[in-house]
């Protein structure tokens, strides 16, 4: 009886790291900073050491093929380097993206909207 008892105390610590470490549920679309119509969400994953795994989203509310750069940022301040670059068509939702950090929150900024492929033609922040 003891072991069932010891078995079942086991069972249910496991589950309840399980839960405490199961994603957040994700936060509502959010226009980007620069782009109405390219929207964003993020979810919080998992502390993994000192860093913050999350989940990013982007949602594309044109009725046509966009091509824009996005960055990531733990200090508002700095300076915004969009090092990344992001393809989706009408209205599509793109796959997560990881994202790691060391602080509990970052900044997302978004530049050099384009309608081409070949990201000629930037639309600049605004004027979409």
């Amino acid at each position: 009886m003891k072991i069932f008892y010891l078995l079942s105390i086991l069972t249910l610590s496991g589950l309840c790291k399980t839960f405490a470490q199961a994603p957040e549920k994700w936060m509502d679309w959010t226009p980007t900073n620069c782009y109405e119509k390219i929207e964003y969400r993020v979810r919080y994953m998992k502390t993994n050491g000192s860093r913050h795994e999350w989940q990013l989203q982007f949602r594309n509310n044109f009725n046509r093929l966009i091509v824009f750069n996005y960055g990531i940022e733990e200090d508002s301040t700095a300076l915004a380097l969009t090092t990344h670059r992001k393809t989706l068509k009408p209205q599509e939702v793109s796959e997560p993206v990881q994202v790691y950090t060391q602080k509990e929150n970052f900044f997302l900024f978004t530049d050099k909207l384009s309608f081409n492929i070949d990201g000629r033609d930037n639309i600049p922040c605004d004027e979409n």
